[in-house]
């Protein structure tokens, strides 16, 4: 039941995450909106990606977590190999281009698996931050736009 919950989530996760930056925009306006929704967007985002990569700094005994192993899975399929390969290599852009399609959580676990010398609260940052203001934008333009 909880996969089938992960998987409805992350399938139809920009219409329930937008849904909140679209009625914030109604009410207080664009900008304000934006950026309302945009910091705590990016406040959640770190804190789920803070709590999913310390855990792996220090290895448990037993199963992993449910959430960790869909993560990794979501991390792990054909479509984001293309951005592995920009994290390897370091490149700015490739970070960028990762933490808006595939969102600061992934961003952040796949850069914490690739590069595991780069500090992981500075990576989380950054990757959440650029998510979190890249999604609220482009919702709270379509909400303004329609609105």
């Amino acid at each position: 039941m909880g996969v089938l919950a992960i998987i409805g989530l992350y399938i139809w996760d920009d219409a329930l995450f937008a849904a909140p930056v679209i009625g914030a925009v109604a009410l207080w306006g664009p900008l304000m909106g934006w950026l309302v929704c945009s910091v705590v967007y990016s406040a959640g985002s770190l804190a789920v990606s803070l709590l999913l990569v310390r855990p792996r700094e220090r290895p448990r005994q037993g199963r992993s977590q449910t959430i960790t192993r869909w993560v990794t899975g979501t991390t792990d399929r054909r479509s984001a190999a293309w951005m592995r390969g920009a994290l390897a290599s370091g490149a700015v852009l490739g970070f960028i281009a990762s933490s808006v399609l595939l969102g600061g959580i992934a961003t952040t676990w796949l850069t914490h698996r690739l590069v595991p010398d780069r500090p992981v609260t500075s990576t989380a940052v950054a990757a959440c931050s650029i998510f979190g203001f890249t999604f609220c934008a482009l919702y709270s333009g379509v909400a303004s736009i329609a609105l």
